[in-house]
């Protein structure tokens, strides 16, 4: 999946430096679905479907539970992709 940079979503320079700082992703959520028992087996039936298919969630890291100052240091200035994982 190609890497979006919300300066290059912006109009101008000024709605480029707001946006740089407004702009945040998110992971779709489970608890939009709980409520209504055909949307979650729905969903768990699209999720089950990817899953065979091949979907994977990749581990950018993994670090020793010991080195979670670090590990939240390299989250903070973006230093990671995917998963961080810490280990026991």
């Amino acid at each position: 999946m190609p890497s979006i940079s919300p300066r290059s979503q912006a109009c101008c320079a000024t709605c480029s430096s707001a946006a740089s700082r407004a702009i945040a992703l998110a992971r779709p959520s489970v608890m939009a679905y709980v409520a209504d028992p055909r949307l979650y087996r729905a969903g768990a039936q699209a999720l089950f479907a990817a899953l065979q298919d091949g979907l994977v969630n990749p581990v950018g890291a993994e670090y020793p539970l010991a080195e979670a100052a670090t590990a939240h240091a390299e989250l903070e200035a973006g230093r990671t992709t995917g998963s961080v994982i810490l280990t026991s």
